[in-house]
C-alpha cells in the first residue's frame, strides 16, 4: 500500500478519509474529518489536469453536521453520500443516506433518501453496481452484529426492501464500509476483531457465485492489512 496524492489529497497532520472517482474518472471526492465532524472536497480533471481540492459546495461548511462516505450512481449523475442534517421528524438524526442529481456542471441541494433505505438507525457507505443495486452498512434490527451489510435492488424507479447479506458476510462483529465491483462479482469488506485479523479492522474479499450467492470472507493478507485500521476500500 502506498499514500495516495501526497500533499495534495494526503496532507501531513490531517484526517482524510474516503475517496471516490465519478465514473468517467473525471472528478474525485473526499473527506476531511476535523474533530467530531467532517466535510468534503473535490478535485476535477480539466484538460487532463487534477485541479488543486476545494471545498465542496454540497458540504455544510464550517457547520455542524458531517458529511461522509460518497458513492457515485453507475451513470454518474446521482451522487450519495451519508451526514447526519436534519430532518422533519427527526431534528437529531443518525448519519443516514443521501442524495443529489446533476444539474449541468453543479448538483442539487441534497435529498434524503427516505425508507425502505433509511431508518432511525445508522446507513452508511453505499455503494453501486452497473445494474443499479445498492450495497449499503446498517445498524438495523435483525442483524448479526453491531453493523451489518445489507443489498437493495433498483426496480421501477425506486430502492426494493433492503436484504441481509448473510453468515457469508456477515457475523457477531461489525462489517461494513463495502465496496463491490461494477459486475457485481466481487466485494471488498472492512471487518472488525476476526480471529484471523492482523488489527482491530482488516479489508476481507468475498467473489459471487454463479448461483448469486457469495463465498464466505477471506483476509486480503499483510500487503494490504496491518496491525492497525483498515478502512474505507474503494477501486
Amino acid at each position: 500500500a502506498k499514500i495516495f496524492a501526497p500533499g495534495i489529497v494526503s496532507v501531513k497532520d490531517r484526517f482524510e478519509l474516503n475517496a471516490v472517482f465519478s465514473p468517467k474518472g473525471d472528478e474525485f471526492y473526499f473527506s476531511v474529518e476535523t474533530g467530531d465532524r467532517a466535510f468534503m472536497m473535490f478535485s476535477k480533471k480539466v484538460n487532463g489536469i487534477w485541479t488543486k481540492p476545494e471545498i465542496s459546495p454540497i458540504s455544510d461548511v464550517p457547520g455542524e453536521y458531517t458529511d461522509v462516505d460518497m458513492a457515485f450512481s453507475a451513470d454518474g449523475n446521482r451522487f450519495y453520500f451519508c451526514t447526519n442534517r436534519p430532518v422533519p421528524w427527526d431534528p437529531k438524526p443518525k448519519l443516514n443516506i443521501w442524495y443529489c442529481t446533476r444539474k449541468g456542471n453543479s448538483w442539487s441541494k441534497p435529498f434524503y433518501l427516505e425508507r425502505p433505505i433509511s431508518s432511525n438507525e445508522l446507513e452508511l457507505y453505499p455503494t453501486f453496481t452497473d445494474s443499479g443495486t445498492m450495497y449499503f452498512a446498517s445498524t438495523r434490527a435483525g442483524g448479526f452484529g453491531r453493523k451489518d451489510v445489507y443489498f437493495s435492488e433498483w426496480k421501477n424507479g425506486k430502492f426494493s426492501d433492503p436484504v441481509h447479506l448473510g453468515p457469508e458476510i456477515n457475523s457477531k462483529n461489525t462489517e461494513g464500509d463495502t465496496y463491490v465491483s461494477p459486475a457485481e462479482d466481487y466485494m471488498i469488506v472492512t471487518s472488525e476483531k476476526r480471529p484471523d485479523g492482523f488489527g482491530s479492522a482488516d479489508l476481507y474479499i468475498s467473489f459471487r457465485k454463479k448461483d448469486g450467492t457469495w463465498t464466505p470472507l477471506k483476509n486480503m493478507g499483510k500487503t494490504i492489512n496491518t496491525n492497525g485500521v483498515e478502512f474505507c476500500p474503494m477501486v
